[in-house]
């Protein structure tokens, strides 16, 4: 494989989700503290820092979403109704199977 720009783009998309990824478990992980502790304490303070420093994530999702989809989609025209029925496949129908197994 040539190392190209785009590789290399791509490559450093990876790296930026999975650095989202943790940020979003360890909001997750400091959000039950942050509920139950005294919020005088040293202990809550840095907690909390943590948690509002990495809040860049869900923005950060939203972006890196946007940008790959573009970039799927940049050199060729997009069939709108080809677009939504994948989109219907891939991710309506698994989210609707899985929410309907959850609840049995």
């Amino acid at each position: 494989m040539v190392n190209t720009k785009e590789n290399r783009i791509v490559k450093e998309l990876n790296i930026l989700n999975t650095i989202f990824c943790f940020s979003v478990i360890l909001i997750h992980i400091t959000s039950r503290p942050l509920a139950i502790m005294h919020k005088e304490s040293f202990a809550y303070l840095f907690i909390f820092i943590i948690n509002k420093m990495l809040c860049f994530v869900v923005p950060g999702f939203i972006f890196l979403s946007g940008f790959k989809l573009y970039n799927k989609y940049k050199d060729e025209k997009l069939d709108i109704l080809k677009f939504y029925k994948s989109r219907l496949k891939k991710i309506i129908f698994p989210y609707l199977t899985s929410v309907v197994i959850y609840f049995l």
